[in-house]
């Protein structure tokens, strides 16, 4: 059986040869296509082109020569030369030279050539572009053709280039497409009717009756496509589809479906900012959701859907913590992040619900995930009282020295100095305890700057008196630890409190640690200040005798530092 394509091309030189042999001239539409280069030719040889380096060049000449090839060849022939266009356009080069000639193809009374021009105009044109105005006349035919692949296509097509007005021009038409025998046009059709509607706001009221009629389509995608475009243009104005809420919470209440329960449940908690009465009717749909649903990504929209309405019903937002906690237990880190971030909203409206959680949220500090471990202290952070403060703070001690990541270490400090210092220390009854905590993230070590415990001290030694004993005892401790010789600010501030809130001079000698040599010149220019005023609370002739023989000799350090 013979090659249907061979016996063409065959013909095709048959007559070649019979036009030579009778000295006929060969129309020039003949030898343009035997010798025509085709969108395969095309992005074989640029893929060449760029392996050998000479893309730029290819692509100027290849530029030139289709834009010569515009110029002169028939429509039917630039159907082509159009999907070459469109390569070149996704490459990023400019195309708009040939948007004219994607308007000439498109005029062929051909379906293949149109899908061809309709998919261009799509890839090149935009709302800006001048030639959508001479266009606007074939669209319309095209829109409303007895064809409905044709009629398929330019629905598909519309979107990048629908201006304010080519949409009030075809919106009659798309609404009575929503309506049309085929599905899949009525599901086109609705999408479209979306951006006729952002580009020509007038069209909603006209097709607002055949968009609510197709809430009851026979087709599952017509109405999902319907909920999608509802719920898109309740972002713009949710009081325009108040009246919507029956038919939707009838809807919710009967769907089998996840993915129109979804839509239905992101839409009604739009509609709840434009009917406060609308969320005690969700109550028993919300509650048959969390009772049967098995879907992870329905759960958690429904949950979250409650927190944010919010529904401030006891019973359904403890349910509704109750199943979120299988998050918390999952392997997948992603679940336990979306569930931490339910919390977190949660906690604004029943912080004891979250409370009981307590240790599941404490465990998702060992997370490999830096975001879970950062969210899960915010909110042990936020679940702080005056009774629990001391067991959180414990449990983020602990994972404070099994951890090996500095940043995490800086946040666990940073988290605790904020629970322990909001609304001026309300948490703390025992100060002691607080400064033991803060000397034991000290000694730990592990941080890459101690700047923030030292403002704590500071904070503390200036606005609590009682603290000021038990921070001079500690603080005086540091000069004598080369561990802490770089971190100036800390021991600035620790100089500070001893000097100036010392009862006495017993910690004389701390201060001229030889160890402080080692430290900056601020530092030690601050010791021995410090020292000064020590020994000015000498309340003995002979301690002060004793204290300047001392000071003499320990001056003699200093005679070797910068």
């Amino acid at each position: 059986m013979s090659n249907p394509k061979f016996a063409k091309v065959k013909s095709t030189f048959k007559n070649i040869t019979s036009a030579i042999q009778n000295t006929q001239v060969i129309p020039k539409e003949t030898i343009r296509k035997l010798t025509a280069r085709s969108l395969n030719d095309l992005i074989r040889n640029y893929l060449n082109a760029k392996a050998n380096g000479t893309e730029e060049q290819y692509m100027a000449n290849i530029i030139s020569s289709i834009q010569e090839e515009a110029r002169t060849y028939t429509n039917e022939e630039n159907a082509n030369t159009v999907q070459q266009m469109v390569f070149i356009n996704m490459l990023g080069y400019d195309t708009t030279w040939g948007d004219f000639t994607v308007l000439e193809v498109m005029t062929i009374e051909d379906y293949s050539a149109k899908r061809i021009a309709y998919t261009a105009a799509a890839q090149m044109w935009n709302s800006n572009s001048d030639v959508v105005l001479m266009a606007t006349n074939r669209i319309q035919r095209d829109l409303t053709s007895v064809n409905t692949l044709l009629t398929s296509c330019v629905l598909t097509s519309l979107p990048p280039y629908l201006t304010s007005s080519l949409a009030s021009g075809i919106a009659h038409d798309v609404i009575s497409l929503m309506t049309s025998a085929k599905p899949y046009i009525r599901q086109k059709a609705i999408m479209t009717f979306y951006h006729i509607c952002l580009r020509y706001p007038d069209a909603l009221k006209p097709g607002f009756v055949t968009l609510r009629a197709k809430l009851d389509d026979d087709d599952p995608s017509v109405v999902f496509a319907a909920l999608t475009v509802i719920s898109e243009l309740c972002q713009h104005n949710p009081s325009n589809f108040v009246p919507l809420i029956p038919t939707l919470h009838k809807m919710l209440t009967n769907s089998t479906s996840n993915w129109v329960t979804l839509r239905l449940i992101t839409i009604l908690k739009m509609l709840c900012k434009a009917e406060p009465r609308l969320p005690k009717k969700l109550i028993t749909p919300f509650t048959n959701i969390l009772d049967t649903t098995s879907s992870i990504t329905l759960l958690f929209e429904c949950v979250r859907s409650i927190i944010e309405i919010p529904i401030t019903n006891t019973v359904l937002l403890t349910y509704a913590s109750q199943r979120m906690q299988a998050f918390l237990e999952h392997q997948d880190v992603n679940l336990r992040f979306l569930c931490l971030t339910l919390f977190i909203k949660l906690m604004q409206i029943q912080p004891k619900l979250v409370s009981q959680h307590k240790e599941l949220i404490t465990q998702c500090l060992d997370s490999d995930d830096e975001e879970t471990r950062l969210m899960a202290l915010d909110l042990l952070a936020a679940l702080a009282n005056s009774k629990t403060i001391d067991g959180i703070v414990a449990k983020m001690f602990m994972h404070f020295k099994e951890s090996k990541n500095q940043h995490f270490k800086n946040q666990i400090v940073t988290r605790i100095i904020e629970i322990c210092s909001k609304a001026d220390y309300a948490l703390i009854s025992d100060f002691d305890w607080y400064i033991n905590v803060l000397m034991d993230f000290i000694d730990e070590g592990g941080l890459p700057n101690y700047d923030l415990i030292a403002d704590q001290f500071l904070d503390l030694a200036l606005r609590v008196p009682v603290t000021r004993p038990l921070l001079v005892q500690e603080l005086s401790k540091l000069f004598a630890d080369t561990r802490y010789k770089n971190e100036s600010k800390l021991l600035l501030a620790a100089s500070h409190i001893v000097g100036d809130y010392s009862e006495d001079s017993k910690y004389f000698e701390s201060i001229l640690h030889p160890q402080v040599v080692l430290m900056s010149e601020r530092v030690q220019s601050s010791c021995i200040s410090t020292a000064f005023k020590l020994f000015l609370k000498s309340q003995t002739n002979e301690e002060r005798l004793r204290l300047e023989e001392i000071f003499n000799e320990k001056l003699q350090i200093f005679s070797t530092s910068q």
